[in-house]
């Protein structure tokens, strides 16, 4: 559970800091609603073959973001402004499915509490955390752009040693390094963008 939610919040903080702070690419996407898929390879020090999992995401501005891994195994985050949830309840695997009301339970899982504290704040408006939080260096151009955040926060950097971004109009690619020397790589692919209202089934597991 610890290593799920480790990877979830770094994911999670990546597509965060994006969405809802500066700096970013300025042909960046700034859509009310991004939906899309991701495939996750995480490599283990001493493990020949990554672990491979896969799922979906919905990204909703100011209101949070929703994490849900499908294969191998089906779990699902959420951050919000006001904390870190593991949710259980709804169905199938479209985060924009009308299912039956989720139920929401707070994580606490030591460090990491540091980590969902700054993504709070950055899903809260605070614009400055990221740049508190990492190192932040930039390269490309609008079209093709990439970020390299290397932690600034003692605590942070116990366990990331650096995250990398890659993207045009979204964040196509996530990798990021642990301090262990474990390696994880995300890949994002067919996201949608929406001027809409959510559905109520994540209406309910955003909602403060």
């Amino acid at each position: 559970m610890k290593a799920l939610l480790l990877s979830a919040c770094l994911a999670l903080y990546s597509l965060s800091a994006l969405a809802f702070s500066a700096p970013v690419p300025r042909q960046l996407s700034t859509a009310p609603l991004l939906y899309g898929l991701f495939v996750q390879e995480k490599s283990i020090q001493g493990i020949k073959k990554p672990l491979v999992s896969r799922g979906d995401f919905l990204v909703a501005k100011d209101k949070g973001v929703i994490w849900r891994t499908q294969k191998p195994f089906s779990a699902a985050v959420a951050v919000t402004g006001k904390g870190i949830w593991a949710v259980q309840g709804g169905s199938g695997t479209d985060p924009k499915e009308t299912a039956a009301a989720p139920k929401r339970t707070p994580i606490h899982q030591g460090n990491l509490g540091a980590t969902m504290g700054m993504i709070q704040k950055i899903l809260a408006g605070d614009a400055s955390s990221l740049e508190k939080a990492f190192q932040v260096e930039a390269s490309g151009n609008d079209s093709a752009w990439g970020l390299s955040l290397k932690p600034k926060d003692a605590v942070l950097a116990r366990f990331v040693a650096r995250v990398s971004l890659k993207g045009g109009a979204h964040v196509d690619e996530v990798e990021y390094l642990e301090a262990n020397g474990d390696k994880t790589h995300i890949a994002f692919s067919e996201v949608i963008e929406s001027g809409g209202a959510l559905s109520s089934w994540p209406a309910l597991v955003l909602q403060d």
